[in-house]
C-alpha cells in the first residue's frame, strides 16, 4: 500500500505504479482518485517502484523493507 503525489503534495489519480526488482517484478497497480495503491506482493528487502503517468515526469523509489524478528517477538 502505498500512494503517488505531485511536487506539490497533490494526489495523482490513474498513475501506473509497477515493481522494478525481485521476485514481484513487473507487479503494478494504478492509483485511485486519492493518488493510493496497493500491490497483492509481499516485498521484501530493497526493491525500486516506478510511477508513471502521461504528462508526469516519471519516478523511481528504491524501498527497504526491514524486519526487527526481536521486537515482533516481544509483542
Amino acid at each position: 500500500t502505498g500512494y503517488v503525489d505531485d511536487p506539490a503534495f497533490r494526489p495523482v489519480a490513474g498513475a501506473t505504479v509497477e515493481v522494478l526488482d525481485g521476485p514481484q517484478a513487473g507487479a503494478s497497480a494504478i492509483t485511485d482518485a486519492s493518488g493510493e495503491f496497493s500491490l497483492n506482493s509481499a516485498i521484501s528487502g530493497q526493491t525500486r517502484f516506478q510511477a508513471a503517468k502521461q504528462g508526469y515526469q516519471s519516478s523511481i523509489l528504491i524501498f527497504q523493507a526491514r524486519c526487527d524478528t526481536e521486537h515482533m517477538r516481544q509483542r
